[in-house]
């Protein structure tokens, strides 16, 4: 069953020598799923092994499948925090989008003779975009959420959108990292080019989300980049009445 996937799936038989990827030999489907919707290649992407997802896009592993909470190999690699997961996913994206190069020859060193292509490909802009389930997180959420900077940079640097929004609460990455309390990746958000000023569904900004949960770093840092200090949500409070609220004496 591959419940949670938008892809048909196929059948692999690599004629691979030395008695490696011995499953895969077996004609093992492999975007085989879990009751819940896991594939190896999202087994493999949560646990941060680079190896292992090369090895699965290699067999023809579909990137772009989502699991029964609607996520992808690259939310999960996003929340692993593991950078050469993260970079082998976006590395075998652009190359197939630019079809520079077959997607065996950057995930191993085998020839792409031994290897069936997954014709089924999501392209790098629906998989960086893809929302997750009933929340709506991208993987730029994702790293937001676990204050995963570098994965930040990674995805910024392949094309993620810093204004997507989260499906309800319209809560962008920079929201999500300034109620975090994660300075870095508000830093990194910022430096790729995240509008501070976007609101949520409640009227807050990011510099109203850091104050009211109390994280003067992320405030300071939001202030120093031209967060508006003046700008007002719900009954017209300011974020200085929420910073006089909190005693956050380091932004009043």
């Amino acid at each position: 069953d591959t419940s949670g996937s938008r892809e048909p799936r196929k059948n692999v038989n690599v004629n691979a020598g030395g008695g490696q990827n011995a499953l895969l030999k077996e004609n093992f489907h492999v975007d085989i799923s879990t009751s819940d919707g896991i594939t190896p290649l999202m087994a493999a992407a949560a646990a941060g092994k680079a190896e292992a997802v090369a090895v699965l896009l290699a067999h023809g592993a579909c990137v772009g499948a989502n699991n029964g909470m609607g996520k992808t190999a690259l939310h999960l690699a996003a929340a692993s925090g593991d950078e050469g997961t993260v970079g082998v996913l976006l590395r075998y994206l652009q190359a197939t989008r630019e079809g520079t190069q077959e997607p065996m020859d950057i995930a191993t060193d085998t020839s792409t003779d031994t290897a069936q292509r997954n014709p089924y490909e999501y392209s790098l802009e629906f998989v960086l975009e893809a929302a997750s389930g009933d929340d709506g997180e991208t993987a730029l959420h994702v790293a937001a959420v676990h204050g995963h900077a570098h994965i930040a940079r990674q995805l910024l640097a392949a094309g993620a959108l810093t204004s997507a929004p989260l499906a309800i609460s319209h809560e962008s990455a920079l929201h999500v990292a300034a109620m975090k309390g994660w300075p870095e990746v508000a830093r990194a958000l910022i430096e790729g080019g995240a509008d501070l000023e976007q609101k949520s569904a409640s009227e807050q900004t990011a510099l109203h989300a850091a104050i009211i949960f109390g994280h003067e770093a992320v405030a300071e840092l939001l202030l120093k980049h031209g967060a508006r200090a003046d700008s007002v949500w719900r009954r017209g409070a300011s974020a200085l009445h929420e910073a006089s609220g909190k005693g956050l004496d380091r932004v009043i």
